[in-house]
């Protein structure tokens, strides 16, 4: 075997190997039903942009990795981190998942606000939770809101469940509930984009103010503390805002 081959040889297997350290790795992403748009935005079953979508690109980008978007249930959403079937949930928080002690979390990237939408025609005195005696609410199935669940839970209020947004706005145009939680992002985007927007009124009642966080897969191919340094990143440098701000 000649001097010359065998240095071929080598130099092409090095090239191979410096090739592949430098191929992004793969970040896989989880969503569900229940995040409605400006969350996620889909055309024809396919995720095309919306606030996880661009944060998770952005976060991509960072960590030089290719994000990659499986939709997971939401119950089974903290499973699949937890033993690293999915590596980042992005709109979260410790109180909404059980297994939250076995998950890494970041820092609060975002607040966010539940409020009520009533019918316009219809309006309710609504200052107080108090005022929410008697009502049949809508609620998105495995959301937890403390402020009112133990006036749930002594039959103050009755919850009604759905999977995700649109159904509750379908109920209430049929008066089967009086009223729908959801997040003002969400509400704020849907009704923006619909021709009927003054059939709603959104309450002055805030039901709850939260901190959003992103959870970690501790079995992440890239190490938890880097996605949190580049999480940390984005919002210091005013990319989480900008993005929250694009779809209001």
């Amino acid at each position: 075997m000649s001097r010359i081959f065998l240095i071929s040889i080598l130099f092409a297997s090095c090239f191979n190997l410096l090739e592949a350290k430098e191929q992004p790795k793969e970040i896989n992403f989880s969503f569900g039903s229940h995040n409605g748009a400006p969350y996620i935005i889909k055309n024809n079953n396919k995720v095309i942009g919306g606030v996880i979508w661009d944060i998770a690109h952005e976060l991509s980008k960072e960590l030089n990795a290719q994000a990659k978007f499986l939709n997971i249930p939401r119950k089974r959403q903290a499973s699949f981190l937890e033993k690293g079937e999915t590596d980042v949930l992005l709109i979260s928080n410790p109180i909404w998942l059980n297994n939250t002690k076995k998950l890494i979390w970041s820092n609060p990237l975002f607040n966010e606000s539940d409020v009520l939408v009533t019918l316009a025609d219809k309006p309710l005195t609504l200052n107080s939770k108090q005022d929410l005696y008697g009502l049949n609410i809508g609620a998105i199935r495995g959301y937890k809101y403390p402020s009112i669940d133990k006036y749930i839970e002594q039959k103050y209020i009755t919850r009604h469940d759905v999977r995700e947004i649109d159904a509750n706005i379908k109920k209430l145009l049929l008066s089967r509930i009086d009223a729908f939680i959801d997040s003002s992002i969400l509400i704020n985007y849907r009704l923006l984009k619909r021709k009927d927007a003054n059939k709603f009124k959104v309450s002055s009642l805030i039901i709850s103010t939260h901190q959003v966080y992103a959870a970690i897969s501790p079995k992440s191919p890239i190490e938890p503390k880097i996605i949190i340094a580049a999480l940390e990143k984005l919002k210091n440098n005013g990319v989480i805002e900008a993005i929250l701000n694009k779809y209001k």
